[in-house]
């Protein structure tokens, strides 16, 4: 190995210990049981494992349970909708061959041009009208809504480079369209 090779893998390991310096102390004081909280003490393993007693009182102190709940439901919820409508978009504009499939494909995807900002004012009055206004179905949609277009381009661009053939293959077979 050249003294190239050896200071260009030196120079990695010593910024990669740097950058989990951080992680070591989060995960070192999170574990430390407060009886033994000193700052002098900061960069030393615990004594004693107090991780679990510390995540139960955060946990009962903060009411951390709704929070979490919501941010299942908002990354886990919203993402599966916006991917079922986004393929659902791209399945029709590129495997049904919808007339003027281009333009509703611009059409869906052209939802992202427009700065977030632009938006906020009409959702804040509609949201009010719908009585969607803090509450989580409102925020469920306005996050699927966002994610769609993005959806609908990855899987049309998905449908394109499949074989049509495939698709009439399995319609002869007796397949239906939701069946393909």
């Amino acid at each position: 190995m050249t003294a190239r090779g050896v200071l260009r893998r030196g120079v990695v390991l010593a910024l990669g210990a740097v950058w989990l310096v951080p992680l070591y102390l989060l995960v070192v004081n999170a574990a430390r049981p407060p009886s033994q909280d000193d700052l002098s003490e900061l960069w030393r393993l615990p004594a004693s494992f107090g991780l679990l007693d510390n995540l139960q009182v955060a946990w009962s102190r903060a009411g951390l349970g709704s929070s979490i709940a919501s941010t299942f439901l908002y990354s886990l919820v919203a993402p599966a909708l916006a991917v079922v409508v986004g393929a659902s978009a791209g399945f029709a504009i590129s495997v049904l061959r919808l007339r003027h499939g281009f333009a509703w494909f611009v059409f869906v995807f052209g939802g992202t041009i427009f700065p977030v900002q632009m938006l906020m004012a009409p959702l804040f009055i509609g949201y009010g009208f719908a009585n969607l206004y803090d509450t989580r179905h409102g925020l469920v949609l306005i996050y699927t809504a966002v994610n769609v277009p993005f959806a609908a381009l990855v899987m049309r661009n998905f449908f394109t480079n499949v074989s049509h053939s495939l698709y009439e293959a399995a319609t002869i077979d007796g397949a239906s369209t939701w069946s393909v």
